[in-house]
């Protein structure tokens, strides 16, 4: 599994990249994205190892059902 940096680093804006962590996550511009489209609840977290704040959604697949 990618290292959370490595996630963050992906996120241009361009494409919504989805994490299998037990359940979907998605993490900055992929969670706004989905967000607008599906009632999720967007978590807010500081990551001292990043020395930033980290934005992301968790959900069970079954959510995305219907987008598109």
């Amino acid at each position: 599994m990618a290292a959370l940096q490595e996630k963050l680093d992906r996120e241009s804006g361009n494409k919504i990249y989805l994490y299998k962590q037990g359940a979907l996550a998605a993490y900055e511009h992929s969670a706004l994205i989905l967000s607008r489209h599906r009632q999720l609840k967007i978590s807010m977290k500081i990551v001292k190892k990043l020395a930033q704040q980290v934005v992301s959604v968790g959900f069970l697949a079954a959510t995305l059902v219907g987008i598109g």
